[in-house]
């Protein structure tokens, strides 16, 4: 393949990937693999259905057992052109998408480049991906173009208005739950499970043959009881001590309004969501997988330590119950206070007649939340519902 389209694709691709012009010709020798120049050039001459194809430079997966997690397979990282389907994204893709082309038009090969192909970058974090892109290009681009009338075409003043607070509130939850997920409750020692197990014995768990590591090596399941007893102290210390609302005033400052209700409970869901998938990872289910297979393993094989390990089994079974209880309830409770936000908006930014015209929908929603709310009719969650409605009033 040497067409100047795809040399000038190959060097887009090298410089993402920060080979420089020196890797251009490493990244065409790869892209002459039969798989990847049958995909690339049924690609560019229109004869598939996918008007956009990736270039991912990866170490690739071993083949997965059963529910195991992906792993990386030995060797260099290798070019890999795909359509984004099957392949999982574990850096920079490289991706390029036809353009004002017909189905069965090819691109124009002969030239480096043309309007007809365009190019970009996406990572392995999508969400990171879109915080990059509002915070970095569609926000700029829209508080530039405020004053400028022509800009908006019909839109009038409140239209833009509208228009603007409700793109900065998406890009601001957006990034407060990017936030939330890297900055929640961080398991410890997830990370050293798979150099507890070894390479070896990380096989046994891919095909999840957990009483074989158990039988071979039964001084895994102390070290394993004693990273699960952790964990249980850590949600147990997380759950008990975050929903003190003193905590809550602390975190949001002077800000005594009502939003900071639904944003507390919107990050407390955030953060047991991020609690729920480090259980859901390869290291975790590992060593529930091993603490399990003691408790089924003859008693000769760990005398020691199958008693013990009964005894953190059964208190983590009553903390993930509350785990689960907690994310309930959070979410109910971000689902009825989400229906607060459009009435509650004239108490930030409304005159003092928008303010009273507003509060009987406030009434009404509050209201429905006390009648129906599984969780939030609390005598103490409405009364600081009502404070905070009321600081807000004074506040404007």
């Amino acid at each position: 393949m040497s067409q100047p389209r795809v040399k000038w694709m190959a060097t887009c691709a090298s410089w993402a990937w920060g080979l420089g012009d020196e890797g251009v010709a490493l990244v065409l020798e790869e892209l002459q693999e039969a798989s990847n120049k049958r995909k690339l050039m049924e690609f560019l001459e229109g004869h598939t259905k996918y008007d956009h194809i990736f270039l991912f430079r990866q170490v690739p997966d071993l083949p997965i057992r059963g529910d195991a997690d992906p792993q990386d397979a030995a060797g260099p990282a290798r070019i890999v052109v795909t359509y984004g389907e099957d392949d999982r994204l574990k850096g920079k893709a490289v991706s390029f998408v036809r353009s004002g082309l017909a189905p069965g038009k090819s691109v124009k090969l002969e030239v480096a480049c043309g309007e007809d192909l365009l190019v970009g970058e996406a990572s392995g974090n999508p969400l990171e991906s879109l915080d990059t892109a509002f915070t970095g290009i569609l926000l700029p681009l829209i508080n530039t173009t405020m004053s400028e009338d022509e800009a908006w075409g019909q839109c009038d003043g409140e239209q833009k208005s509208e228009f603007t607070t409700s793109i900065h509130k998406i890009s601001g939850g957006l990034t407060e739950a990017l936030k939330s997920l890297t900055g929640g409750i961080e398991l410890r020692g997830v990370e050293d499970v798979d150099g507890i197990l070894g390479e070896k014995l990380m096989q046994y768990a891919a095909m999840a043959s957990y009483q074989d590591i158990v039988k071979e090596n039964p001084e895994i399941s102390l070290q394993f009881e004693g990273l699960l007893e952790s964990w249980c102290r850590q949600v147990e210390q997380y759950l008990e001590d975050s929903l003190d609302y003193s905590s809550s005033s602390k975190m949001y400052g002077n800000e005594p309004g009502p939003r900071t209700e639904l944003d507390f409970w919107m990050q407390r869901m955030q953060k047991i969501t991020s609690i729920t998938e480090q259980l859901k990872s390869r290291g975790c289910r590992a060593v529930f997988g091993v603490l399990h297979a003691v408790t089924r393993v003859s008693q000769d094989v760990a005398p020691k330590s199958r008693q013990v390990v009964f005894n953190t089994l059964r208190r983590w079974k009553q903390i993930d119950i509350s785990i689960t209880e907690a994310f309930n309830e959070a979410k109910d409770n971000v689902k009825y206070l989400s229906t607060l936000e459009k009435f509650i908006e004239p108490l930030y930014s409304g005159t003092p007649e928008a303010i009273a015209d507003s509060l009987p929908a406030v009434m009404n929603a509050i209201k429905m939340i006390h009648t129906i709310a599984r969780y939030y009719n609390t005598t103490e969650r409405m009364t600081n519902l009502f404070t905070k409605i009321t600081n807000q009033m004074i506040l404007n």
